[in-house]
């Protein structure tokens, strides 16, 4: 493959409006600048955040009171850099028209620079996106001929993700996956024994890593006295099933503890009408769309105002990390006793997460036809763009269904999504293209 920017990939045009479009914003930013609301937690390196972007964002404290500004230039060039790379290996591999192409990134760098303005802020996705750019393109390679230098490429790229983001832990299974799909496609068992030694010995890596930077930073920090702070997950999973409970749920808890706790939240959320029960906005709390609606709306504020409930009746006497318990097994209750109700919901939210019902129900046809495709033919040998469509999709739907357990709907979580959205669409637009002046050059 020619590098990024080899023969005839894009006119110089066409580069100098995407650079334009991506690094204009940049030149209005000061040391005044806003940072985002998440941005203390990685400049402080606190707890609750992932190792990678943190230290990425230290290591230009070199360059004084200028680190934040020079640190948002460099996040930016990373993904101006990806996103060429993107367009070049989709013209190569996919044999996208060169127009195509240059549209899909156009459109990408849109989104970033017109309507979340990401790069200027100080948030993970700033490298996480351009990451997840070559694993992403990288893995749909190894899906098509599994080769140990590129699997290992892969699996690095899923480590420094998890480095960088919580969210993209689903990727080791996934890794997993496509060993799997070898597998069913006859590789050796010794190759793929092999690969999974890799994927196992960077998962272990990864592990120590992360657990001997939060030892650094706690040792430097000391410990949390509160169980609603970020870097806890107890408040987090609690979150959807109290929001559909009400005074009836306090008779499924025997530990008094865990009832009290229970009574005290769920009393402060319905004072602030963050409960389906006490929405004052919805007319038919039975109705499961207009509940789903009510909470993405206002998931942040149900957030912060559950994380004020527990630090106020935190029960005397117990650890952090008992109440953080406490608080995971409360939300085990709430769901395995509404069950029904709790999954209905979470469905709801995984297919708005996923672009919406009529996209998500679209996307589970083409699903449930690949399954069909390879349960049933075991000697088909997809082509590269058939692999890419059906990873795309296994992608966004593995994407959204993990932020969905704790994450509002911020499009900075879904920047990969609507990513492999305008590839999948530009796969479809192709189809109506008879120029061959529109493509690059063999």
């Amino acid at each position: 493959m020619r590098g990024i920017l080899g023969n005839k990939s894009f006119t110089w045009w066409q580069i100098t409006l995407l650079s334009m479009m991506i690094f204009s914003p940049l030149f209005s930013m000061s040391l005044n600048s806003d940072l985002g609301a998440d941005s203390t937690g990685y400049i402080d390196r606190q707890l609750c955040r992932p190792p990678l972007y943190p230290i990425f964002i230290w290591a230009f404290h070199i360059f004084g009171n200028q680190q934040l500004i020079v640190a948002r230039w460099a996040q930016t060039i990373f993904t101006f850099v990806s996103l060429l790379y993107a367009g070049r290996w989709i013209q190569v591999n996919l044999e996208m028209p060169r127009l195509l192409s240059f549209l899909i990134l156009l459109s990408v760098t849109m989104v970033i620079s017109l309507y979340t303005h990401t790069l200027e802020l100080i948030f993970s996705e700033g490298i996480a996106f351009p990451i997840f750019i070559y694993t992403f393109l990288l893995f749909v390679e190894t899906c098509n001929k599994l080769e140990t230098k590129k699997l290992a490429g892969v699996t690095l790229g899923i480590s420094l993700l998890i480095l960088t983001r919580h969210q993209f832990y689903y990727l080791y299974p996934v890794a997993i996956t496509c060993l799997a799909w070898h597998l069913w496609k006859k590789e050796s068992r010794k190759k793929i024994l092999a690969n999974l030694m890799i994927i196992i010995l960077f998962t272990f890596t990864t592990a120590v890593l992360t657990q001997v930077y939060y030892h650094a930073i706690g040792k430097e920090r000391g410990p949390s006295s509160n169980a609603s702070d970020w870097q806890y997950t107890g408040w987090k999973v609690l979150v959807q099933p109290i929001y559909l409970a009400d005074l009836t749920a306090t008779k499924y808890f025997t530990n008094p503890a865990e009832k009290t706790l229970f009574l005290a939240i769920l009393q402060h959320l319905e004072k602030d009408q963050y409960t389906r029960n006490s929405a004052s906005s919805l007319r038919d709390i039975n109705n499961l769309r207009a509940a789903e609606y009510h909470y993405i709306s206002n998931l942040g504020r149900l957030q912060d105002s559950l994380r004020r409930a527990i630090e106020q009746n935190t029960p005397s006497g117990k650890s952090v990390n008992e109440v953080d318990s406490l608080l995971s097994h409360m939300s085990k209750i709430l769901f395995m006793h509404s069950f029904k109700e709790n999954i209905s919901f979470y469905i709801l939210r995984v297919t708005h997460y996923s672009g919406g019902l009529w996209i998500f129900l679209s996307s589970l046809l083409v699903l449930f036809l690949i399954f069909y495709r390879i349960v049933t033919d075991r000697d088909w040998r997809p082509t590269i763009e058939q692999l890419f469509i059906m990873i795309s999709i296994l992608f966004i739907f593995v994407n959204a269904a993990v932020v969905a357990v704790v994450e509002s709907d911020t499009p900075r979580f879904f920047y990969y999504s609507i990513f492999l959205y305008f590839c999948l669409f530009g796969l479809l637009a192709k189809k109506f293209y008879k120029n061959p002046a529109l493509y690059p050059a063999p």
